[in-house]
Formats: C-alpha cells, structure tokens, sequence
C-alpha cells in the first residue's frame, strides 16, 4: 500500500524586461530572460459543495459553502487516473484531519517495525533452539541408560565365564557351592534380572 501527495502548485511564466538603467537604449523594454514563478492570483477553483439533491449546501448568512480547492484537485486528480486505467489506486478519506508523518517519524516507525521482525525471528530462533536442548538433553539419558545397560552386559558376559568354574558335583549328581561361589550366583542372577528390566 503506497501513499502518493499531490501538490498544486500554480507556475506561470513571467517575463523579466530590460529596465530603464540599461546602457543600451534598444534593449529597454524588451525581454531580458522568462521565468517561471508562483502565481498569487491562479489559483484551482472552489466550487459550491451540494447537498444529496443537488442543490448548494447554504451557510447561516445564505452564501453557498465552498468545497475546498485542495479537495477538489485530489478528486479531479483520482478521476484522472482513474480514467488512464489505474484501477488499484483508491481516492483518500475526504475532510480527514489525520496528520502525515514526518520523514524521521517515519523512519522510526519502519525501524520499529524491523525491530518488531527480527525480535520476533529471534523469539522464533530461542524457542527452536529450547526444543532441540530438551531433545538432546533427553538423547543424552538414553545414551547414559544404554551405556549403563552395555556395562551391565559386559560384567554379566566376564561372570558368565566364572559360571563354568564355579561348584563341585556331588556323588549323587548335584552341586555344591561354597558361600563366596553362592554369593557370585546370586550377583549374575541380579545383573541378569537387570538386564531384562
């Protein structure tokens, strides 16, 4: 959405002529130079504001009330364009008294707003970077879970070694197990256990 100011200027063109303190008599009164100056005097038309019928809105004292020629200018202008073919520009609030910004309030505001944008990718940037710390943090308990299961595992494969070593057969077929070797059983078969939690 772009806003465009249009402002009426009245330029004419205004002859400078030789004065009489020319030293050369022939060029009194002839034309020294044209430029273009500023009239006073052309300026754009008032034309009488109507009410719904037509008719002019009337002031107390009975003279008809004057649309103002700034007005005009810019719906004269917007028919204009209109009229060339530009169909997307829209014609300004009439009698609105809101207040242009200055270049500086201006450039505040789109700072501000740029400010806004990147407050917000950064919001944007802390909140990815919370997830993917609670990610890893919850990656490292499983590496520490399975760390602590493979350790698990390698003290149960070195006891499953000693199992082969441990006991003496009776004469009857059974075993006999001293408390050290019994103490030893009872460990694997916990480390065992743990294994399958």
């Amino acid at each position: 959405h772009y806003h465009l100011h249009v402002v009426y200027v009245p330029v004419v063109e205004k002859q400078i002529l030789w004065s009489k303190r020319c030293k050369d008599k022939a060029l009194i009164g002839t034309v020294k130079e044209t430029v273009m100056q500023v009239s006073r005097s052309k300026k754009w038309a008032s034309k009488p504001l109507l009410d719904d019928a037509g008719k002019p809105v009337l002031q107390k004292n009975g003279k008809p009330v004057l649309k103002k020629s700034y007005s005009i200018l810019q719906d004269d202008f917007f028919h204009y364009m209109r009229s060339a073919g530009y169909t997307d520009v829209e014609r300004g609030e009439r009698g609105s008294t809101e207040e242009h910004l200055t270049v500086t309030q201006f450039k505040v505001q789109r700072e501000q707003e740029r400010l806004d944008s990147l407050t917000a990718k950064i919001d944007q940037k802390e909140q990815h970077l919370t997830q993917t710390s609670k990610t890893l943090s919850k990656k490292e308990k499983e590496l520490a879970a399975v760390q602590k299961k493979a350790i698990i595992t390698k003290d149960a494969l070195i006891h499953a070694r000693d199992l082969d070593d441990i006991g003496k057969r009776t004469f009857l077929g059974n075993y006999s197990l001293t408390e050290e070797e019994l103490s030893a059983l009872k460990k694997q078969a916990a480390h065992g256990y743990m294994m399958e939690v």
